[in-house]
């Protein structure tokens, strides 16, 4: 009979278990979707980017040295465990060209990409999880 109310007992944890993994999976998911963004490089216009879910902290529009290039910085933020982070997005002359994580800017390839990266750094950035 102990045997019995055992297997009972475990089989009931691993049901509940199961229906809190299968829950936390749907609304991570659903969480994920939501934040689905149709967001393409060269072809995104940043009134295209407005019409997007992006709550938009600081932009910033200035001119690299030895370019003739507008650009515009747009900082927003994204929600992690941890807490918020920043996420930027880089415009030139209104075309999307990059965006992610302030450290991935330092890490791409394209020289542009690392200066508008600097730029932000220096000049925009004050404090993790600070917006204004």
């Amino acid at each position: 009979m102990n045997k019995f109310i055992f297997i009972n007992l475990m089989y009931n944890k691993l049901k509940i278990i199961l229906i809190v993994f299968i829950f936390t999976f749907i609304s991570c998911s659903t969480y994920l979707y939501k934040q689905n963004l149709n967001l393409e490089i060269k072809s995104t216009t940043y009134n295209q980017f407005q019409k997007e879910r992006i709550h938009i902290y600081k932009e910033v529009d200035f001119k690299l040295e030895n370019d003739f290039e507008n650009y515009k910085v747009v900082e927003s933020k994204i929600n992690h465990a941890d807490g918020p982070m920043n996420y930027i997005y880089a415009f030139r002359n209104d075309t999307l060209i990059y965006f992610g994580y302030p450290y991935q800017f330092s890490q791409n390839q394209s020289e542009t990409i690392n200066e508008i990266g600097k730029y932000y750094s220096l000049n925009i950035y004050k404090k993790p999880g600070i917006f204004k």
